[in-house]
């Protein structure tokens, strides 16, 4: 496996750090970063609480180590709440849980950061394309072109294979080569038996599924609803595999934390191409899911007209969506307001303070207005 490092905050009481203790060896053991914080250093609520947020906003993958400390500690009980609100993935451990349940647990949290690559020579271009693309993202990957060093190599292939069944995804580049057939039909077989799916099937090779149509793997495949990307070219092709990938295995809160990452260069290099891809990427999700009637998506969809995350600003169509969906927070309206009137300061993220001498007759009537507004929408 590649070196990539799986970051995982993790939430939890202070009193209970022995046990929190145990599951972070338990990560460690499987190759994964968690993060502990005991911040005895700090006094200051608002600093901690600011401290915690700007963490948590930069963070993808969490784990609440539950017990009876953390449900009555307030500093858990906001983490958890603002995790949940960033829409990242969450996992629940009960600290009183036996190794071997917490164990399986850990390893069902590691499968989604987990890849094997299957391909054949006519793929090998565009899967390495992806791996690398991949690569920047805090996944496991084993890609036999850079892991597979010394033999035996079928062998290592065979144990990753596994290994990829058991806790990870098989990104399977569909091909007639009969290794490859021999790895899938692993593959099949293995989510048979444990009833799941941990195949991602892609086809680039033009008119591949009508020229093997009585083909036994491919028609099992075909449940699995394989990517058909054979009429892009490469560049596209790695953009859409890539996107296709993520939308599996992250959920979109994480792919917003991944794009926000990359545009600022946090723990990272500041990668601008990669950060519009995924903030495209986070509309476009965001954008079908209010279609199909979410209305947080659709809140979502109006904090991406005011940020310009993968769509141009435009701040009367965010005001839209704010005031169109259930789930408004008066603060989102009240803030894109001021925007449209000039009344924002970007760079400290909040209004501009205004002398009482500066205000005309029309902001005072607006301001009524507005009072008016909140006023009925509570009544």
């Amino acid at each position: 496996m590649n070196n990539n490092e799986i970051w995982v905050f993790l939430s939890h009481s202070n009193r209970d750090f022995e046990k929190v203790r145990r599951v972070r060896d338990m990560l460690e053991n499987q190759h994964m970063r968690p993060l502990m914080f005991f911040l005895n250093c700090l006094k200051d609520d608002e600093e901690i609480d600011s401290l915690i947020k700007r963490e948590i906003d930069c963070r993808t993958r969490f784990i609440l180590c539950d017990s009876n400390e953390a449900r009555n500690s307030k500093w858990v009980q906001k983490e958890v709440e603002y995790i949940k609100s960033k829409d990242r993935i969450l996992e629940i451990i009960d600290l009183d849980w036996k190794d071997d349940k917490i164990l399986k647990k850990l390893n069902d949290f590691k499968r989604k950061a987990t890849i094997f690559f299957s391909y054949g020579r006519n793929n090998c271009n565009i899967a390495e394309t992806v791996y690398k693309r991949l690569k920047k993202f805090d996944f496991l990957l084993f890609f036999d072109k850079f892991e597979l060093t010394e033999a035996p190599f079928s062998e290592t292939m065979l144990n990753e294979l596994n290994n990829a069944q058991e806790n990870g995804t098989i990104i399977a580049f569909v091909c007639n080569s009969e290794w490859k057939k021999y790895e899938i039909t692993k593959a099949l077989e293995y989510d048979k038996q444990n009833d799941c799916k941990t195949i991602i099937p892609i086809i680039t090779e033009s008119g591949f599924i009508q020229k093997n149509q009585e083909d036994e793997i491919l028609k099992e495949l075909c449940s699995y609803h394989p990517l058909d990307v054979s009429s892009l070219d490469i560049s596209t092709q790695c953009d859409v595999i890539v996107n296709h990938v993520l939308k599996q295995l992250l959920t979109p809160g994480a792919i917003l934390a991944y794009a926000n990452n990359f545009n600022e260069g946090i723990n990272c290099k500041v990668d601008k191409k990669n950060a519009e891809n995924l903030y495209s990427l986070y509309f476009q999700m965001a954008d079908k899911a209010s279609d199909e009637g979410s209305d947080t998506a659709l809140r979502t969809l109006g904090i991406c007209y005011e940020m310009g995350w993968g769509t141009p600003v435009d701040l009367k169509q965010a005001l839209y969506c704010f005031r169109d969906s259930i789930a408004i927070s008066k603060s989102d309206e009240e803030r894109v307001i001021l925007k449209i009137r000039g009344q924002w300061n970007y760079k400290t993220n909040s209004p501009i303070c205004r002398r009482k001498s500066d205000f005309s007759l029309v902001d005072i009537y607006n301001h009524i207005k507005l009072l008016c507004n909140k006023y009925l929408l509570n009544k």
